[in-house]
């Protein structure tokens, strides 16, 4: 019998009987530890293995006359040599490390040179130096994280593992999600449709733009609702930045990713729809050289608004959207006749703001070229609402830095949902510990670190 089971058996033959849920418990607990201790067993065994081929022998083993030239990438810090002849074992120290499950106490070897220095052993990202929490633990909580739970939520998740992590440290892990990539695999060609939007949160007390570009695909059964045939499916987000405006220089970024990465290789390859902000207009027209843009008709209807008399908002709302509901161009320009003899007494200023944005607003009935044309940026500000759900319980953002790793988290996840069998928690290992780690000995001197390329939006798999 396991013994872990002696204890529950002992009870039931005093008492009769056991209740469900300590059994249940005992399982848990028991398995826990089984992770646990395996972990350890097998972080001990890279340590060994490691501090073996560094040395070129194992604990205990004598100094063989073949391994006389044999260099070690680990150095003595007294008189700086890497001859691994030179080198001996002495003693172990003990290293607590915590773990996802728990905590394992791992036994690092003490090393000496010949001339009496320390030779401290170096197992790289593996296990790097000062490093508390091993990364199944960071993982952890950042899939926790990502699933909605706040940091409070998750201290309390680690302790029924029996790992005690404090409030302050939770932050930092989530952080550095940030330069994490999008992973996005759009389907890019003639005729790509994208949108492009800012949405807007405040952060330490002062507003934060997130510019997000954001894929369009036709929509395989098509429905109706509110009267209204809807034809286009939301995609992949490629591409999102986090900026104090929506400057033209801040939109250039994102715009310029896609050019980069090959999605965009020519001038007119793709149909973007916006509400016309000036600086996102800007952009679009110095990066892909558009001629003109598509504007989105609802915002042309909602800001008519503003210009109506008292009380007749909505109608002159409703007129503007009657204008651009037609099925065609032809019948647009008859319906905007129609508005304009109506209206242009009542709200002049209404139907000049219309009358100055039909151009922008006729590329869905002219652009022929392009099979896929939105007329409206439904699926930009669709978008923008998923930011305000996931962030309204983080309303307290007090960071930059986590604000804009939970924005890529919430970009990625809504990307690997679209990417049957993508896991977005595999994506952000694939990016966080893109390390490499040396199972070999080798003789040739250790690389120089690799010189920092990543900024906040263009990262490995953006």
């Amino acid at each position: 019998m396991h013994e872990a089971l002696v204890g529950l058996v002992e009870v039931a033959g005093s008492e009769g009987e056991v209740k469900l849920s300590r059994i249940v418990e005992l399982v848990i607990e028991a398995g826990r530890i089984a992770s646990v201790r395996e972990k350890g067993e097998l972080l001990q065994a890279f340590v060994d293995e490691r501090a073996a081929q560094e040395l070129g022998r194992e604990r205990g083993a004598p100094v063989r006359a073949s391994q006389a030239g044999r260099v070690s990438a680990w150095r003595c810090r007294r008189c700086g040599s890497r001859q691994a002849a030179e080198f001996r074992y002495s003693g172990v120290y003990r290293r607590k490390l915590g773990l996802a499950e728990g905590t394992v106490t791992l036994r690092i070897p003490r090393l000496r040179c010949r001339c009496g220095g320390s030779v401290p052993p170096e197992f790289g990202a593996l296990l790097p130096k000062r490093k508390r929490h091993w990364h199944d633990l960071d993982l952890a909580v950042i899939e926790q994280y990502g699933e909605g739970m706040s940091y409070r939520a998750i201290q309390r998740w680690l302790r029924r593992r029996t790992v005690f992590v404090g409030l302050g440290g939770l932050p930092a892990k989530i952080a550095a999600c940030r330069d994490v990539g999008l992973h996005a695999r759009p389907q890019p060609g003639r005729g790509w449709a994208l949108q492009a939007d800012g949405a807007y949160w405040p952060v330490g007390g002062r507003k934060r733009a997130i510019l997000h570009v954001t894929e369009v695909l036709p929509r395989e059964a098509l429905r109706t609702v509110g009267g209204h045939l809807v034809q286009y499916a939301t995609g992949q987000v490629v591409g999102s930045l986090i900026a104090p405006e929506e400057s033209t220089g801040d939109w250039r970024v994102p715009f310029q990713e896609l050019i980069r990465r090959g999605w965009v290789t020519e001038a007119g390859e793709v149909f973007l729809t916006s509400d016309g902000h000036g600086g996102l207009v800007g952009a679009a027209q110095e990066v892909f050289g558009f001629p003109r843009l598509q504007r989105c008709t609802w915002h042309i209807g909602h800001r008519a608004r503003d210009y109506a008399p008292p009380g007749q908002a909505p109608a002159v709302e409703n007129a503007v959207h009657w204008v651009f509901n037609a099925d065609d161009w032809g019948t647009a320009a008859e319906r905007f006749r129609t508005f304009y003899r109506k209206w242009n007494a009542l709200a002049p200023d209404a139907v000049a703001s219309v009358a100055r944005k039909l151009s922008d607003a006729a590329n869905h009935w002219l652009a022929t070229d392009c099979p896929l044309r939105p007329k409206t940026a439904a699926i930009a500000e669709r978008h923008n609402l998923e930011y305000k759900r996931r962030l309204r319980a983080a309303h307290g953002l007090e960071r930059e830095d986590n604000f804009a790793a939970l924005v890529r988290l919430i970009d990625l996840k809504h990307n690997c949902i679209r990417q049957p069998g993508a896991d977005w928690l595999h994506c952000v290992a694939a990016d966080l510990l893109a390390h490499r780690v040396r199972l070999h000995h080798t003789t040739a001197p250790p690389p120089l670190p690799p010189r920092p390329t990543a900024t906040a939006y263009t990262t490995t798999g953006t």
